[in-house]
């Protein structure tokens, strides 16, 4: 899971500038805000089964 928030954070320093560059600053962050909402709304459908979470529990 950490493996995408680590990705984005190589990678929104470099493309944020140059969308920013090419496109004006309101629509690279419009754009970048859109990608946060949209990974907000991914997470949300995420279930973890908290007795496969934790393997010394049991029901």
């Amino acid at each position: 899971m950490n493996f995408g928030s680590n990705l984005d954070g190589l990678i929104s320093p470099v493309i944020t500038p140059w969308l920013a560059a090419r496109l004006g600053w309101e629509t690279a962050l419009v754009l970048a805000a859109a990608l946060a909402v949209v990974g907000a709304l991914l997470w949300f459908g995420i279930t973890i089964d908290p007795v496969k979470a934790k393997p010394g529990t049991s029901e």
